[in-house]
């Protein structure tokens, strides 16, 4: 919510914390008003769950820790190389070695899924 509204509307969720008074007027809102419109888009309340955030490794990309020193991967292909060295012989070399080639499959270094290992729907992460 905290985005220009041009920009918000992009966005398929997001999350507001609102605050009460008593726990009367949280049974109200969830039990019974459930239901506003913000922005023009419909939206719900529900109980706040307090989680920390998910750590996810930028040299294997498994979860749980930052910073490992095991043999790196490629949050692109998964291949055993950094993300930094990927690179695809059909495309001609570049500043960003091919980041957005679309010769090489994505596959994620968690499940094998065809997305890459930070996308926030891989199965292994949820």
């Amino acid at each position: 919510w905290l985005t220009r509204p041009d920009k918000l509307c992009e966005k398929s969720h997001s999350s507001v914390v609102l605050t009460t008074s008593s726990q009367e007027d949280v049974k109200l809102l969830i039990h019974h008003v459930w239901r506003v419109v913000m922005y023009g888009r419909l939206a719900s309340f529900s109980h706040y769950q307090d989680t920390k955030p998910l750590k996810q490794c930028t040299t294997c990309w498994a979860y749980g820790h930052l910073k490992c020193h095991k043999e790196p991967k490629c949050r692109i292909c998964a291949g055993s190389h950094a993300e930094d060295d990927h690179t695809c012989l059909e495309c001609p070399a570049s500043e960003d070695n091919c980041r957005t080639c679309n010769h090489l499959p994505n596959k994620c270094a968690n499940c094998t899924g065809s997305h890459p290992a930070d996308d926030t729907k891989c199965p292994t992460r949820i």
